[in-house]
């Protein structure tokens, strides 16, 4: 796990994780559903943080108007 970890690393690391543990290949259907539910929480946070961040670059504009680089 790394705190740091981008969007696609997420989506590599579920799919790897959802190979090794799918009821298919001899896991069982609660792993494999602890794994979405664990995917879905990582990305939705990944979502309000870029959100946060978007906000707090408006609010940082010197001029609301203008795009910051």
């Amino acid at each position: 796990s790394r705190p740091n970890a981008t969007k696609q690393e997420i989506k590599l690391a579920h799919k790897k994780m959802l190979m090794k543990y799918h009821p298919d290949h001899g896991g069982s259907t609660e792993m494999a559903s602890k794994i979405n539910q664990a995917r879905d929480v990582l990305l939705e946070m990944i979502g309000v943080l870029v959100g946060q961040t978007a906000h707090l670059t408006e609010k940082l504009s010197p001029h609301p108007h203008v795009e910051v680089a």
